[in-house]
């Protein structure tokens, strides 16, 4: 029976963790077993990296896949990152090791495929260039850390903002010059589109309508409402996946406002709960059989 191993944080077991509590179920109803280990217990001995189930510890280059869902702590990232390339030349992972460490981030939407469409894109870790960018013209910006999730620290600013300095000098660490992604607001992104691919397939999608402020996030308020594909989704979709396939992401969620690609989501996109809940039939089946042909191939 082939086994999968997910790499998940410690608060799973108290807070719950809904893509794995999903996925786990349908690996498992497509015959699979599974473990459930802490990404921070990861450890190298003889030759070998496990993690632990429980009390149990898991050699990680004994199974048929591995999926990471969650980092752990920040400041041993690199460490983990080294273990898991180990892990990744004996056990096939979901999403690679490299599309963790450069798509996490949006800094690498700028090298897309020519026929993608993406916002206007700068990075920097200089608090003044970041005010000089924005003031250059009265357009609307938005302002985020490049690997943040679930709307955190995204900031919708004019040059004529007050509060344009503070909230820069916040980015950019005060001072400590952390990096800030400065990138043109869209109009069309007050209706934002989720596309949850798996594999060679479209698991689903959903529209994202922003709640109380600027962000299309369901957590900070936003609301899901169904939604079909239309043919310049699918066309994205179809310029995607070469670049996809290069960074080794077999999972992964699309941000899309309009003709435009706002994010690639690869560390854990929430979206099969959200497709269940608008009445989706089981798209966490339809998931992992995309990740099976992926897997087998």
């Amino acid at each position: 029976m082939p086994a999968i191993g997910f790499l998940l944080p410690e608060t799973h077991v108290e807070v719950g963790h809904e893509n794995y509590e999903l996925m786990s179920a349908a690996f498992e109803r497509a015959g699979w077993t599974t473990h459930a280990c802490i990404t921070d217990t990861l450890c190298l001995t003889d030759r070998s990296v496990y993690a632990r189930d429980g009390e149990r510890a898991v050699n990680l280059f004994e199974l048929d896949a591995c999926w990471l869902m969650g980092f752990g702590r920040r400041e041993s990232f690199l460490d983990k990152v080294q273990l898991l390339k180990l892990v990744e030349a004996a056990t096939p992972l979901v999403n690679s090791v490299d599309a963790y460490v450069f798509l996490h981030g949006k800094i690498l939407l700028s090298a897309l495929p020519s026929e993608v469409s993406t916002p206007e894109t700068h990075l920097s870790n200089d608090a003044d260039w970041i005010v000089e960018r924005v003031c250059r013209d009265a357009g609307k910006w938005v302002l985020k850390t490049p690997a943040g999730s679930f709307g955190r620290d995204v900031f919708l600013v004019t040059r004529d903002d007050t509060n344009l300095r503070p909230i820069v000098a916040r980015l950019t660490g005060h001072g400590e010059r952390d990096y800030c992604l400065v990138q043109r607001y869209l109009e069309e992104a007050s209706e934002e589109k989720r596309i949850i691919l798996s594999g060679d397939r479209v698991v689903g999608q959903y529209k994202r309508v922003r709640g109380p402020d600027h962000r299309g996030n369901l957590n900070t308020g936003g609301q899901a409402v169904n939604c079909a594909l239309s043919t310049g989704d699918e066309r994205l979709v179809s310029a995607l996946e070469p670049f996809l396939k290069q960074w080794g992401v077999s999972y992964c969620a699309l941000d899309v406002a309009g003709k435009w690609l706002l994010e690639i989501n690869v560390a854990n996109p929430g979206g099969l709960g959200t497709l269940k809940r608008l009445g989706a039939m089981s798209p966490e089946d339809s998931a992992v059989e995309g990740l099976i042909g992926r897997l087998a191939s």
